[in-house]
């Protein structure tokens, strides 16, 4: 079996608010299912819609303390300095749905527009905004990368690079700073037009792996050993707020309407009131959870290592369905406003496939069966698919990144690059993703 921490030893814990590690030589299935079951509670409790991330194209900036005026979803569409264009962060949003709506991957079979050289293999999602990807190295030899790049998304040209004293392997989230934390426990913002910093904060000692979440006055970010969440004021730096999470925290928090949803590497899934910390309710998942808990239409889905799919009420915390897939799950999912889209499989091991699930019931729509290639190569997915107006796009550890329909999993195309480990960005038709082979590709 393997182990969270043996699939860090890969992957150089640069995980994108899932799993954080790279776990070659796996030892056999993590408690896997000879076929697809669907687990539906007997009652569902209807919920309320949430606020879309289309409300509000501005930040709203505030100069209250945060302990006087919590964030909340609500008071700009996503409740947050962070930027409501392009593609801010790792899984889009702060609920983590990996779904920005009316945005296009690339449609036909794509070209290679740029690849930007970051020394190291590079597992991390793009930021994009205003003309800009943002990233960090990804590790670098040893992991050892210590940059945050920001290059010109036309040509892949470097506009300006910042250096810190460890390697940056979490994903940066773009608001009125480019928040992202580095392995020494430092969490930074810096000027999105020149690089400088205008804070940092030592956060601890972990390997920080997952994008922050920024809020309306806040970044919250959770420590992936240790366990506990802080808060930390976005325009300052200065701590207002830290969790107890009874566990380490490996992916980013999800953050909707003042209610704050973690995931510890034990497997319990919880939601806490921002405003008093009070807790909300807790969940007890079947196994690791592998990915970000992902927040959409009133529901909280989580996945895990034995291959589960829950489906949690986000306002009582009661499951609504459970759908346990034929492989181990490694990431978050993604979600629209009718599917919801998971893909499995053990990396270097089995291939893997990618599935579309009713939201209502759990129900499996399709599913798409990746490919080997060539050096063992086996085609699992092991970062988190995005979803778009019309295509579900993700990469596999066989070498490739996919395109397929929403509608019935249909082909659109695949190209050829080395490992992915790195959950797409999309935007404007261009697809951005890191790759093994030590670059960050643009696909148009």
């Amino acid at each position: 079996m393997s182990t969270r921490r043996e699939i860090m030893n890969y992957i150089g814990t640069a995980a994108i608010g899932g799993i954080v590690g790279y776990y070659a030589r796996a030892k056999g299935l993590l408690g896997l299912k000879s076929e697809v079951v669907v687990r539906q509670s007997t009652e569902e409790t209807p919920i309320a819609e949430t606020p879309t991330e289309e409300a509000s194209t501005e930040a709203t900036p505030t100069d209250e303390a945060p302990t006087e005026e919590p964030p909340t979803e609500a008071a700009s569409g996503n409740g947050s300095r962070l930027v409501t264009t392009g593609f801010p962060r790792f899984q889009y949003d702060n609920r983590n749905t990996g779904f920005p709506p009316d945005t296009r991957g690339p449609q036909n079979s794509p070209t290679l527009r740029w690849q930007f050289d970051t020394d190291g293999n590079n597992h991390t999602t793009p930021a994009i905004h205003d003309g800009t990807a943002y990233f960090g190295g990804g590790g670098g030899s040893d992991n050892q990368n210590n940059s945050v790049y920001a290059v010109d998304v036309r040509d892949g040209s470097e506009i300006w690079r910042f250096d810190s004293d460890a390697a940056f392997q979490s994903c940066a989230a773009v608001g009125d700073a480019v928040y992202i934390a580095d392995n020494g426990g430092q969490l930074y913002a810096l000027d999105p037009a020149s690089g400088s910093a205008e804070w940092s904060l030592d956060i601890g000692r972990a390997s920080y792996t997952a994008s922050p979440v920024v809020t309306t006055n806040r970044v919250y970010i959770g420590d992936p050993e240790a366990g506990g969440i802080v808060g930390v004021d976005a325009e300052t730096g200065e701590q207002v707020w830290e969790l107890d999470t009874q566990g380490g925290v490996p992916s980013s928090p999800a953050v909707t309407n003042n209610t704050l949803y973690y995931a510890t590497e034990t497997g319990t899934v919880r939601a806490v009131d921002i405003v008093d910390e009070t807790r909300l309710w807790e969940f007890s998942a079947d196994g690791e959870v592998t990915g970000a808990p992902v927040v959409h239409n009133g529901d909280v889905y989580v996945t895990t290592d034995t291959g589960a799919v829950h489906t949690i009420a986000a306002d009582t915390g009661d499951e609504r369905w459970t759908t346990n897939m034929d492989q181990p799950i490694r990431s978050s999912p993604a979600v629209d406003d009718t599917s919801l889209y998971v893909g499995d499989g053990e990396l270097f091991e089995s291939p893997g496939k990618l599935y579309s699930l009713s939201t209502d019931t759990g129900a499996v729509e399709w599913a798409f069966q990746t490919e080997s290639s060539y050096g063992g190569r086996q085609g699992a997915i092991i970062r988190s698919p995005t979803v778009g107006a019309d295509g579900v796009y993700f990469g596999v550890d066989a070498n490739k990144v996919y395109a397929v329909t929403k509608e019935d999993g249909t082909e659109l195309w695949r190209f050829d690059t080395s490992v992915v480990l790195s959950s797409p960005a999309i935007h404007e038709e261009v697809l951005y993703t890191g790759t093994d082979n030590n670059e960050v590709l643009a696909l148009e």
